[in-house]
This record gives C-alpha cells, structure tokens and sequence, in this order.
C-alpha cells in the first residue's frame, strides 16, 4: 500500500496530461515489460485484438485470451457504456485496439480508456480480477450552491446504486438512477463494473471511485471517476439512457446468466511435428465416452422403470402438523351411519358422478350434507386425507364448506355443511303446480314465523337483561378444530429461545413479535400478547378459530396459539422479507422496489381486503392497515397482518366518533397507497412551509394544482415505468380518502379501477384531515372545484359492486 502523498502526485500526475474529456484518450502503459516485433507475444496479441470488437454482445463486455501458455499468453477485455447502441460499442473498441498499439508500443500491459468504452489487456489474466489501478478523474470547475445537502444526496444515491450494479449477475453489473438534490434539482448517476468480477469485488471497486470524489470533485457538478474494474458518473443534468439499459438488460437475462470462464483461442501457429494425431485421438476418446455414458444411463433407467413396476405405491407420509389436522377433521363412521339413518333412501338428496349424497343429523342437531363416494378409486387412505386436508382449507362464502371425513375399510365419505335450498337446477328447471296455493302457503308462513321470531326476540332481551355474561361454550366440532390449533407452550419457548432479544422481530400495540424455529425445522414468527386483555381462554379460542378459517394468498396465515396462566401466544407463518415501511421510507432499500413491485403490491393489498370485507365468510374490518402491518414474502408479494383494533391510519369517522366500517379500512388503503406512490410517511410528513400538512393534504394539494408528479418517489422516476400509472395510483387514493365516507369507493370497485385502465374515475372530493396555510388555494377551489389535468371529469358516482 503507498503512501497517500505518493497516490496523490500520481493522480495529479495523471490529470495534468488530461484535456476536455470527450476528446482526450487516456491511457496507461504499465512497467509490465515490453515485448518484440514479431515475437509469439506479439502474434498472439494482435490475432487476439482483431477478434476482441466483433464479439462484443448486448452486455457490452468481452473478455478472451490467446495462446496456450504464459509468458507468450494475451489476455484482453472490453467493457462498453451499458447505454450505448451494440455498433457504437463495437466501433469504439475497434478505435480503441489501433490507438492503444500505437500509444503503449510494444507494452505487455495497457489500458485505454475512451469517452464510451475502456480496453484492458495483459500477458497476465485478467479475469475475475479487481483492479482499481490506475483511477482516472474527470470533473467540472462549477460547484453547487449548496455543497452540504448535496454531498448527502449523491452519497445515498450512489450507495443505493452500487448495491444494484454489483448484484447484477455474471453478465451485466450496472445501475442508473436518479436523487433529489438542494434547490430543487436532481442528481443522476451511473455506476458499472465489469461483469467478470464477484458481487464483493464489484462493491469495493465502486466504493473505491466514491471515495477518491473527495479528493478531486468535492461538490463539483459533474464528475467521472474511471477505474479499470468499474466507473462511476455522475451529475445535475441527465445524461444516460436509461431505455438502452435496459433493453440490453432484457437482451442479456434471455441468454444463460452462469459465468463462463474466459474463452481460450486457438494459436495462429502451426502445431509442432509429431502432434498431428492429437485431434484423431481426441475424437476417439469423445466418441467411446459418449457411447459408455448412453449405456449407463439406458440400463439405469431401466432398472429404476422395473424398480417401479414391481414395488407396491408407498403413500407419501404427511408432517405432524398436518397429521393433527387432519385427525381433527376425522369423523367417526359408525355415527354418520346414524346420522344418515344408515344411508336410507328417505334422506337421498342426490346422486353424481363421484357417487350419493345423502342429508344426515348429528347428536348435536346440526345438519349436515354426506356424499358416499363411490368405491372405484385406488387412493390410499393417507393420500385421501392429504386431499381433504387441502380442500378444508379453501375457505370462501361462496364455497360449499367441507366439514371433513369418515372412512371404515373401502367406504370413504365427505361430510359437508348442509346448503339449504338444494341446488339451482330445481328453481331454474322446476315448473309450479299451483302458484296461487304457493302463494297463499308463502304469505301464512312468513307470518307465523314474523310472530315466533318477534315472541323469542322478546324473551331473548328479558333474559339476557337478567344474566351475567357467560362465555360461549363451543360445540364438540368447534373444540376439535380448536385443540388441533393448539401449540405446546414450553415448545414455543424454545422455539423463541426464551423469547429472546435477539428473536425479536418487532413490536406493536398488540405486544411483541419474535421469530422461532420449531422442533421440524419449520421456521416462524410468535406474537407474544400482551397481558392487558380481560378475554376468557374459551373467548380467545374462539376468535383463534375464526382468523384461522380465513385463507388467502395476500393474508398472513395463522398456523395455531398457544396458552400458559397469563400468557398467550399467536403462531403465524414466517414471511421473509419483512413489512413494507422497511423498503418504502429506507434511503437505500427503496431502490429494491420499483413500480412493477409497487403496484402489484397495492393490487395485492386490495385484493386482500376484498376477501376479508366481501369474499370471506365472515365479514372482517381490519382496522389497523398500514406499511407496518404489510408482510413481503421472498417474491415480493404483500401478506396482510394484525387483524384488530388499533390505531392505524384513522378514518376521520372512526377519530371522531367511534364509526367503524368497511369504509374505514378504505380510507387506510388509500393513504398507504400514496405512501406507497410517494415513498414517504403519512404520519411525520413535512413539506416546507406548509410544515402542519399530512401527506394526503400534500397530495390533494398538487394534484388539485396539476403537479401531481411532485408526489411520486424520486427512486421511480428513473425507471422505465409509466408515470400515467402512478397518477391513476394517486387518483385512486385520493378517491380512498375522501372525508365523507359514503362517496369513497368499496375495495371491488377499487380493485376493478387498478385492473381495468379503460375505467373512467371520477374527481375526488377534498380528503379528511386536510389543512391548508394558503387562503389563496381555498378561493382556487371554491371558483374551480373540478380543477385538474390529469384526468377527465366524470360527475357520475362510482358503480358499487356489492355482492351481499
């Protein structure tokens, strides 16, 4: 390592020699040793540089070597701007192999860099190796005006951006973006590393350029810092195209992304005598191989396939965790026996395919459906459980239900919730004998039954005025399906490591979240309660059993509870890559998300409160949604969490008075959607001198002004993605936010607005909560209310689709 005095005078050495970039061609000559006219070195070197333009690909890089050994070996690479076009890239490599013959004479090794490509070679290999020797540094004199603020932004910014190049894969490490920056600019930047070198070597390698920008173009407004392993650019104005990047992207991940190693080329030198038999026998030796491994692979094929006849089906065996399940879903056969009157034709409802289904009653009174499959299939009895398993755990209120099963030797049934009405073919196919008798039949009954129902509501409210609340005890059914959610505490304890400190995953209103690992190796996260509630066990159970029962992709599941004196415990499945507020309001992480991911996590979340307002078979306000709350799996996909009362995003109906409905949960999903859109905090936003605003105040301010893209995430804007999008985005949410709850739209109509773009929105009214410092902006609205551009004006009311 040299002295930082010695690094310094040579790169003032190097830019004393430097003129106006975009002409100047900088080059090295290293002390490498020099090579002869004529000499094998010289052969190969030239044969390999011919060679090394007509190769360059969409990656913009191509590394080869020439020769069989060292000393007289050639190694070269060649690394283009990522936004170039494909002939602009080869032609400067072209250039750059003549002049840099020509400006390193007879050197082993050289480097040339021009305005749009670097060319690198060597008598040593030259890949996968870091080199950050020698840096050349181009730069403005202009300084900004506000150095402080904007040291702070180019370093956020090219600390995200060099995360993004150096996991770019074997094949292409780049990243372009864009911050905000003082007085009311932005920054861009561009950061690359040849694509041979390792993620680590490609984050030192750019960490290494941010580094020397102190030393040569602290707070100058455009800079290039060039290393032979990576470069790093940036400046105020834009200057990359960011299209080409990634239509090249798109170009290199339709090719295999496994690293090649570099390709070795041929010697142009004839092969010495005597060695002229080497390409016969090689031949040989590939032909009989081939052959060998033919035979191998036909005779053990063969013996796997003959294996297979011959053996009995082994049932796959399930884990413990399905095996309680599954029991606790395992009816006793002799008691649907009696419940059905043993399969008497009198309670024959129907028949199909799959064989007769009959209506039964258990000792309890409930009703039930019973279907008697047929005795043709070849199912195991563990496959058979395995299937109804996985049926009893689709939940919907427009799914008939599966209660579960019996089985006694071949005879397997299916037990179901009993439907009523039959089916639709009697109502749609049925003809009526006598409407005027049906009619007369109809009106006494509903009469009848209006006085009964109007008797026991009486006697029901005189007694429960009298009693004590006494919790509900659940039927047999209930408790089974309950039992089977139960978790051992001290195996939860252990999971938890004691629900140690640093298990810790979270913390909220409800108490404290702790990630464990079960016995199984089974991985998930616990929500230790806290001890405030006054609920009953059997009370506790119950709502258990009634989140349990909800099952949807975009819903967090729970997998059971657990219970000791005071303490209680929730199981859920472990989601990997924690809740959203971590990536949305993180400087770096927001990088990780761009539009693509954004929307169709908004979609996913409102999908989510589809199901859970309309869809499930009970109708569940969340009330508390909000980034937090909202759960990543490994593809990004959004899991909804925390099921309860608590204060999220409060609708002003719900702050003011107590008014809770699904209204309520709309109003949180639009909030989090401009949170979403706009990468910042509802709660602790600030917008210079309208310092008391909230985020939703900001947004309706510039929407209303026709500046709605000042809202959005500057991390988005140097993407490809539509900005129209992110404005119907804002649109929608500022249609959720809405002050008076009954013109906000329901979760169906919102998910129809984010799945159909032909849809027409109308012009939202001002949101709750919102505040304005400016009466200029109030008498804007009262003389133009419907002002704004980025939307037509449709005065008609949302169309609530409204399935109960």
């Amino acid at each position: 390592m040299m002295k930082s005095q010695t690094w310094l005078a040579l790169i003032l050495l190097i830019l004393t020699n430097l003129s106006d970039f975009a002409t100047a061609q900088n080059h090295w000559c290293y002390n490498d040793g020099n090579y002869t006219a004529n000499s094998t070195y010289s052969t190969n070197l030239n044969t390999l540089l011919s060679s090394l333009s007509s190769n360059m690909d969409d990656s913009g890089f191509y590394n080869a070597s020439q020769g069989v050994a060292a000393p007289d070996r050639a190694n070269a690479l060649a690394l283009c701007r990522a936004d170039i076009q494909l002939e602009s890239c080869r032609g400067c490599v072209q250039n750059a192999t003549i002049q840099l013959l020509n400006l390193c004479p007879e050197r082993k090794h050289a480097i040339l860099w021009r305005d749009v490509c670097v060319l690198h070679y060597s008598n040593v290999s030259l890949f996968g190796n870091r080199a950050e020797w020698p840096p050349i540094m181009v730069w403005v004199t202009a300084n900004v005006s506000s150095p402080d603020q904007f040291k702070q932004s180019l370093r956020t910014l090219v600390d995200a951006l060099t995360l993004q190049a150096a996991s770019g894969g074997s094949l292409m490490k780049v990243a372009a973006g864009n911050h905000t920056a003082p007085d009311f600019q932005w920054i861009y930047a561009m950061l690359q590393c040849t694509p041979d070198i390792s993620e680590e070597d490609c984050s030192g390698c750019l960490t290494a350029a941010a580094q020397l920008i102190p030393e040569c173009c602290d707070s100058k407004r455009w800079a290039t810092i060039l290393l032979p392993s990576c470069n790093l650019q940036y400046g105020l104005d834009p200057f990359y195209n960011i299209t080409r990047i990634q239509e090249a992207q798109t170009a290199v991940s339709m090719t295999s992304p496994s690293p090649v190693p570099a390709p070795v080329l041929p010697p142009p030198l004839l092969a010495p005598p005597g060695h002229g038999n080497n390409n016969t026998a090689r031949t040989v030796i590939i032909i009989v191989a081939t052959v060998v491994a033919c035979l191998i692979v036909a005779i053990c094929v063969g013996f796997c396939l003959r294996k297979r006849t011959k053996k009995k089906a082994v049932e796959t065996i399930p884990s413990d965790e399905e095996m309680s399940a599954t029991e606790s879903l395992q009816y006793d056969f002799g008691k649907i026996r009696a419940a059905t009157d043993d399969f008497s034709d009198a309670n024959k409802l129907g028949q199909g395919g799959f064989g007769v289904v009959y209506k039964g009653k258990l000792d309890n009174g409930k009703e039930i459906a019973v279907k008697r499959l047929s005795r043709r299939s070849a199912q195991g009895d563990v496959e058979f459980k395995n299937e109804v398993l996985l049926v009893a755990k689709l939940q919907h209120r427009y799914l008939v239900r599966l209660l579960g099963f019996a089985l006694q030797g071949t005879e397997r049934l299916l037990i179901y919730e009993f439907v009523q009405n039959a089916s639709l073919d009697h109502f749609i196919f049925g003809h009526g004998n006598d409407n005027t008798a049906r009619t007369v039949i109809i009106i006494v009954a509903t009469v009848v039954a209006c006085l009964i129902v109007a008797i026991c509501v009486g006697l029901c409210l005189r007694k429960r005025s009298m009693k004590k609340a006494v919790e509900t005890i659940p039927s047999d059914e209930e408790m089974s399906a309950t039992e089977s959610l139960q978790y051992d505490f001290g195996k939860i304890r252990a999971a938890t490591d004691d629900f140690s400190d640093a298990n810790k995953l979270g913390q909220g209103g409800f108490g404290v979240v702790y990630k464990g690992k079960l016995e199984n190796g089974k991985e998930i996260a616990v929500k230790r309660l806290s001890r405030r509630s006054a609920r009953g066990d059997v009370e506790f159970k119950n709502e258990v059993l009634l989140v349990a029962k909800l099952q949807h992709r975009y819903l967090v599941r729970l997998l059971g509870f657990a219970l000791q004196g005071t303490e209680r415990v929730l199981i859920y499945e472990f989601v990997q890559n924690a809740s959203l507020d971590h990536y949305i309001f993180d400087r770096i992480r927001r990088f990780y998300i761009d539009w693509n991911k954004r929307y169709k996590i908004i979609g996913g979340i409102a999908r989510g409160l589809l199901y859970l307002h309309e869809d499930s078979r009970f109708r569940i306000i969340h009330r508390d949604l909000k980034a937090s709350n909202i759960l990543l799996d490994g593809e990004m996909n959004p899991k909804i969490a925390d099921f309860g009362t608590a204060s999220g995003y409060m609708a002003p109906e719900y702050a003011k008075h107590g008014q809770i409905s699904v209204k309520t949960d709309v109003f949180s999903f639009g909030v989090l959607v401009l949170e979403i859109v706009s990468g910042r905090k509802n709660n602790s936003f600030r917008d210079g001198e309208n310092a008391g605003d909230m985020l939703i105040s900001f947004a309706w301010r510039n929407w209303h002004e026709g500046t709605a893209t000042s809202i959005i995430d500057p991390a988005l804007m140097s993407g490809a993605a539509s900005q129209a999008d992110m404005l119907r985005c804002i649109h929608i949410g500022l249609l959720c936010v809405q002050e008076n709850a009954s013109v906000r739209p329901t979760m169906a109509s919102v998910v129809l607005m984010l799945s159909s773009f032909s849809t027409t929105l109308p012009v939202p009214s001002p949101p709750a909560f919102f505040m304005s410092n400016s009466l200029e902006l109030r008498r804007s609205l009262e003389r133009n209310p419907a002002q704004c551009t980025h939307s037509s004006r449709n005065d008609a009311s949302i169309s609530e689709l409204r399935p109960r």
